[in-house]
């Protein structure tokens, strides 16, 4: 997930650069917040306006890592 340098926010610009190559490439489908990205360090809010706009954006099947800490919170961003 690209971040802004020295902050922990998603960077919505290049976020969307990545969105729009992959909708435009063969790929099948695409994954957002994977585990092997920064996705923990981003907050609650970070992740879910990240998933709602890019979920918008998406012109193919995307899978969403929603895991959190808390089950509570990973709930919350799964029905999000």
């Amino acid at each position: 997930t690209p971040h802004r340098k020295q902050q922990q926010r998603i960077d919505s610009g290049a976020a969307l650069e990545v969105i729009d190559f992959l909708n435009q490439s063969p790929v099948d489908g695409m994954a957002l917040l994977g585990v092997a990205g920064g996705y923990p360090h981003f907050d609650v809010e970070e992740r879910e306006k990240f998933i709602a706009f890019a979920l918008r954006r998406a012109r193919k099947p995307t899978a969403v890592n929603v895991s959190h800490s808390s089950l509570e919170v990973t709930a919350y961003l799964a029905s999000h």
